[in-house]
């Protein structure tokens, strides 16, 4: 885990785990020096699409800042992991985050697991 950095900073976007590659995909020489077969797997999505790898992203969101659980994500965690993936914007302001996990997690409680 990255412990006190955060998650994007310790190399695991959530935007890289997908399989992005925005390096590969602007550079033209990067491309043309790459042969089909290794810009193929560059390009392929990383895991298996069982979800661990996603799963280990939110456990280091969790795990951001040392305090709390590391298993479970509060409402600021879950903001900075929608604003860290470009999700807020012009079309979701941080509100209607706010409001969404307001809506997600249970009542009483101030925080969100993964499943």
């Amino acid at each position: 885990r990255a412990g006190g950095r955060s998650p994007v900073a310790a190399g695991r976007s959530p935007v890289a785990a997908a399989g992005r590659s925005p390096v590969a995909r602007s550079s033209p020489r990067v491309a043309r020096e790459t042969t089909p077969t290794a810009a193929a797997a560059a390009a392929a999505p990383a895991g298996d699409g069982g979800g661990d790898e996603l799963h280990e992203i939110f456990l280091d969101y969790c795990a951001f800042g040392g305090t709390g659980s590391t298993t479970s994500m509060d409402n600021v965690k879950f903001s900075k992991l929608c604003r860290e993936c470009k999700i807020t914007g012009k079309t979701l302001p941080p509100a209607s985050v706010d409001i969404t996990f307001s809506k997600v997690k249970q009542k009483g409680q101030r925080t969100i697991n993964f499943e």
